[in-house]
């Protein structure tokens, strides 16, 4: 029994340190440093934000796991990204959260670590550490922002080694529902246009050969090549 309490409040130690580590690891994805972000924000990139808010409806169906989208559940996935951004840099992080869910469950890095931190830090939804890790741990995956990935390992060395084997489970798991290549999305760090400055951009692969002759209503599609 003794052996039992003693086990408990260890793991009782453990459970605070890590809430710490995971809601002290995301300063500057904060409403008052957003702008600063260091991954960096531009008109069709992966941070993408308008500075209007549109009324976004649910139209299309969800993509199957592997299979390109339809054209309006693609249009669906980055208008709600679009437009969580720009709630979530307004600090509107109730508002803004169950858009950016949906982004972030479709590969979008960006989306999956401000989703992190919501979980984590249990603002604009109830705290939920294990959904906390397994979005972080995923938009930690290669290629990702060096931002990112700093976040990420800065969580995961104040996680203690006999409980690493689960959370890695629960990384797992969440990249193989909502990763990149499960959602046929490919990210890559290309340059700015006329810059030294790289920024991570996330695309869904199949857009530019099945749409962008649409383009005029999707700006994400705008840097497709011409259909011939």
């Amino acid at each position: 029994m003794v052996i039992q309490e003693i086990s408990v409040e260890s793991r009782m130690r453990t459970l605070i340190a890590f809430v710490v580590a995971l809601t002290t690891c995301f300063p500057s994805f904060g409403a008052e440093q957003v702008s600063k972000v260091t991954i960096e924000s531009s008109v069709r990139s992966e941070d993408q934000a308008d500075d209007r808010v549109e009324e976004v409806v649910v139209t299309g169906e969800p993509v199957a796991r592997g299979k390109p989208p339809e054209f309006e559940f693609l249009r669906h996935v980055y208008g709600s990204r679009r437009k969580g951004l720009k709630l979530y840099k307004d600090g509107r992080y109730e508002e803004a959260f169950p858009l950016l869910l949906q982004a972030a469950k479709r590969g979008f890095k960006s989306a999956q670590v401000r989703v992190a931190y919501l979980y984590a830090s249990g603002i604009g939804t109830p705290r939920d550490l294990r959904a906390a890790i397994g979005f972080l741990g995923v938009a930690a995956k290669s290629p990702t922002h060096p931002a990112i990935l700093n976040r990420f390992n800065h969580v995961w060395r104040q996680v203690p080694a006999d409980i690493r084997p689960p959370l890695e489970q629960i990384i797992d798991r969440f990249d193989s529902l909502y990763g990149t290549r499960a959602n046929r999305v490919a990210c890559d760090r290309s340059h700015r246009a006329g810059t030294y400055i790289r920024r991570l951009r996330c695309d869904f692969m199949d857009q530019c050969s099945l749409y962008s002759h649409l383009a005029a209503w999707v700006p994400e599609l705008q840097d497709c090549p011409p259909p011939p």
